[in-house]
């Protein structure tokens, strides 16, 4: 009866196709298959087995068949979670290059892919017992599209592919990663490669094992990012390799993250650009921190500031708000807007640790290099100091324009000398 009702279907293919725009071919594992007309139209059926495109099912293995008046974006995978049945949505001529594997909630799928066009994959749904796993050998590009996971295995979203990943918040969505506390993950939300962050709707993240947010390279936030909230970690927020770049949006980062909030981590490849560079160019940031010796802000390598809003509070002993390892330069080049002011509202209310017998100070502003300071505000509620604690430590000399910046006397500490500079 199968076989006849599929030779049925298969002999009314040229009737009904010329007036649909696509097919969509449900199976019972939750894998859904879209085929162009020109794909429908191929379609044969041998035996138990019926080919359409480059693929040969099993006619068990089929839930049904659904002619669609719409066409589909042949380069975009959908996940849809839903705590009945999660489901993932391909384009037929996309499967010779990926392999899905699907378990529960929990989806996993590797790319072969090599070249342009770039395969999208788009999250969206509910799940309380899921994760998506990614790898391929190409760029690519992830939508979260309103999409909740909570995993009970390990990380919420690991991507293990080391290309560029354009991740987008899709306008107007609201989306919830969380990880398990007794996985072995890394991070919740883990990008081996470097990852570029748009698009204006939100991101919250609990870290529940370790960092927030990880990724093995540079991230970037792009001018259209919108609100990046991490809710938890037990580790960093953001543990970010190779340099950090914020073009625009919002993080906020609360006080039940107990490592730093955002690091800059330097990789092992000398020849990586910008290594352990964290530059921010726009956008607004808050931190407030409780936990001993953690920083707000910290980078291996040169602080770079060109604008921007941050409020940072930290009030464990011997933490820092901006933590800098090398030099720190506020509004020096000016690369994006002449009129840009970055404002910094600090406050470091912890006293300090003894180690090794020495005193180890909190801080609001610590560059262990230089500091070449422009354009802008760093503004210090002298009140809030805790004990020992230093408002400006600059382990070297201090640049500074009289004229266009504003930062007070009494709370800087400078191992060089001061050097006024014009602009």
């Amino acid at each position: 009866m199968t076989k006849r009702l599929f030779t049925f279907i298969i002999s009314a293919i040229t009737v009904i196709a010329a007036s649909a725009q696509s097919m969509a071919i449900y199976t019972k594992s939750g894998l859904t298959l879209l085929a162009t007309p020109e794909e429908i139209g191929e379609m044969l059926v041998v035996g138990s087995q019926i080919s359409v495109g480059t693929e040969t099912l099993e006619i068990t293995d089929l839930d049904s068949m659904v002619y669609l008046e719409s066409t589909f974006d042949p380069q975009l995978v959908e996940i849809d979670y839903d705590p009945t049945v999660s489901t993932v949505k391909v384009p037929l001529a996309l499967m010779p290059y990926l392999t899905i594997e699907k378990d529960g909630d929990y989806i996993s799928i590797v790319s072969t892919a090599v070249s342009d066009p770039e395969i999208i994959y788009s999250l969206q749904g509910t799940t309380t017992d899921g994760a998506f796993v990614m790898d391929g050998e190409y760029k690519c590009g992830v939508i979260l599209n309103g999409v909740d996971i909570t995993s009970q295995q390990g990380a919420a979203i690991h991507i293990l592919n080391g290309k560029r990943i354009d991740v987008t918040l899709a306008d107007g969505t609201v989306n919830n990663l969380t990880d398990y506390a007794g996985g072995l993950q890394s991070a919740c939300f883990h990008v081996k490669g470097h990852p570029e962050f748009q698009g204006s709707g939100t991101l919250n993240i609990t870290g529940n094992l370790n960092h927030a947010f990880k990724s093995g390279e540079y991230t970037v936030f792009k001018r259209s990012m919108g609100t990046f909230n991490v809710l938890a970690a037990q580790n960093d927020a953001m543990h970010v390799g190779q340099y950090f770049q914020m073009r625009g949006g919002v993080i906020n980062i609360g006080s039940t993250v107990l490592g730093d909030g955002i690091q800059v981590e330097k990789t092992t490849d000398t020849t990586d650009e910008m290594n352990g560079i964290m530059q921010l160019d726009s956008g607004l940031v808050n931190i407030t921190l409780a936990s001993d010796d953690v920083s707000g802000l910290k980078c291996d390598s040169d602080f770079i500031c060109n604008g921007g809003t941050y409020n940072i509070t930290v009030s464990g002993s011997a933490s820092k708000c901006v933590n800098v390892d090398y030099d720190a330069y506020l509004n020096t080049d000016y690369p994006l807007d002449s009129n840009a002011n970055p404002y910094f509202n600090l406050a470091a209310t912890g006293g300090y640790l003894m180690v090794d017998g020495d005193r180890k100070r909190s801080s609001c502003f610590k560059a262990d290099g230089n500091l070449y300071f422009h354009k802008g505000t760093i503004q210090i509620d002298e009140t809030t100091l805790g004990d020992k604690a230093r408002g400006i430590k600059v382990g070297l000399d201090f640049y500074y324009v009289p004229a266009s910046t504003s930062f007070s006397l009494d709370m800087l500490n400078v191992s060089g000398a001061m050097r006024v500079m014009t602009e």
